[in-house]
């Protein structure tokens, strides 16, 4: 699985370059979120500009990234969903529980904002 990342000071942004994230890519986006917590990210946010279809195992990548970033006090953020990956989305319930942006500048905020909130508490 091929992706874009771009790293920023206080996060990073990974868009898979897939169609279809499926269970054959998924190993690979879930490793990459557990590698880029080890560099220390604590803020991801996954763009899913060029992703068309999610599945179970696709979801469950968004998951491990939410969990990931949560135990580091930090935040995972979905942005660019297509309008079927945010039905999906809505229909598992999973809006409720994951971050979800429909722009990157809105995710990018979200970050910012909750990294501000972090500096104040500390």
């Amino acid at each position: 699985m091929k992706f874009a990342v771009s790293k920023e000071e206080r996060y990073v942004s990974i868009e898979p370059e897939e169609q279809n994230l499926t269970a054959s890519f998924a190993p690979a986006l879930k490793t990459e979120f557990v590698l880029l917590s080890n560099e220390g990210y604590r803020n991801i946010i996954c763009d899913l500009s060029s992703t068309n279809y999610v599945d179970s195992s696709g979801l469950s990548c968004f998951l491990v990234g939410d969990r990931i970033c949560n135990e580091k006090g930090g935040k995972f953020v979905i942005c660019n969903p297509s309008k079927s990956v945010l039905q999906l989305l809505e229909l598992s319930q999973l809006t409720s529980i994951l971050n979800v942006t429909s722009t990157r500048s809105e995710a990018v905020d979200l970050v910012l904002l909750n990294e501000l909130e972090r500096d104040l508490r500390d």
